[in-house]
């Protein structure tokens, strides 16, 4: 994959310029902060790998049945999840045209004059991965009467300012989220990936997929041999080290391929791929479908 030829990732600093990257009208008068419900749209909105400078939360539910890709995971939903993700991490949505809900956009300095450490008071923000809760209808309205009391009180003014009551109310609704049974039960750490190491790898591939693709990059990352991590990776997990990096890489290509127009040769310019050609092999050796043949598999549902 020649490097003349890699795609720069977005990164949105300010939350204005993420707003209008997405084609949202409304903007923040504030660069600190902005909260914005979700509505029915009747087209699937769908946005590629970016990074953005601020913190998110979501609390969304769907008529239907939906499918949400975060991370290197792809999970159905039956009816409502909340998400939350950090600064700074690769991350790429589609949202289904009854897909409704409250998006929350905050930048660390909002919350200053309360002091709280973010990453330590709330574990939901991993540093290095986007979580996700999936919730029933019963827990999404409970979870709505709390965004509620921050969203009337930011909506009341019309100029929509933010203030440190508004902050405060944010903090008390970051702790009502922790403390909810259902994400404040899940914190527990995943014993599926015992060994610190190998958690750490995964999820630095889920960061820096797009690229970072050789082992010994991560390995320098993680201050070990590339011959310890592989070992390690393959004794916790019984997968290759390698395999993770191809499996959210072709997760990210699917996701291009089905819900995107992009031709194959754009796709694989965004996935910095050095050739269509190059990205085609990749991709069939992998999904036994050529881009093509998903994309045909995939609409014909």
């Amino acid at each position: 994959m020649g490097k003349e030829k890699q795609k720069s990732i977005p990164y949105f600093a300010e939350i204005n310029d993420f707003l209008e990257a997405t084609q949202v009208k409304d903007r923040s008068n504030n660069p600190l902060f902005y909260c914005m419900r979700l509505k029915e749209h009747e087209e699937v909105i769908y946005m590629p790998p970016f990074r953005r400078g601020f913190y998110f939360v979501g609390l969304l539910t769907t008529k239907s049945n939906a499918e949400v890709a975060y991370n290197d995971k792809k999970i159905s939903i039956l009816d409502s999840f909340i998400v939350f993700q950090s600064p700074n991490l690769l991350y790429s949505f589609y949202r289904e045209p009854d897909t409704i809900g409250y998006l929350i956009y905050f930048k660390e300095d909002c919350l200053n004059f309360f002091k709280p450490n973010i990453q330590e008071e709330f574990p939901f923000f991993n540093v290095l991965n986007t979580t996700l809760f999936q919730l029933n209808k019963q827990q999404f309205e409970y979870l709505s009467s709390h965004f509620e009391y921050l969203f009337q009180s930011f909506e009341k003014e019309d100029i929509r300012v933010y203030n440190k009551g508004n902050a405060f109310k944010l903090l008390i609704l970051l702790n009502e989220l922790l403390n909810f049974p259902p994400i404040s039960e899940s914190l527990i750490p995943d014993r599926q990936v015992r060994n610190k190491l190998v958690s750490q790898f995964i999820q630095l591939v889920n960061v820096h997929y797009l690229e970072v693709k050789m082992i010994s990059e991560y390995a320098d990352m993680l201050s070990v041999s590339e011959d310890h991590l592989s070992k390690s990776v393959k004794s916790e997990t019984g997968k290759t080290a390698y395999s993770y990096i191809i499996e959210r890489m072709i997760k990210e290509a699917k996701d291009l391929i089905a819900y995107t127009d992009l031709t194959c040769s754009e796709i694989a310019y965004q996935l910095n791929f050095s050739d269509t050609s190059n990205f085609s092999k990749y991709f069939k050796r992998a999904a036994k479908l050529s881009p093509t043949e998903y994309r045909k598999s995939h609409r014909t549902r």
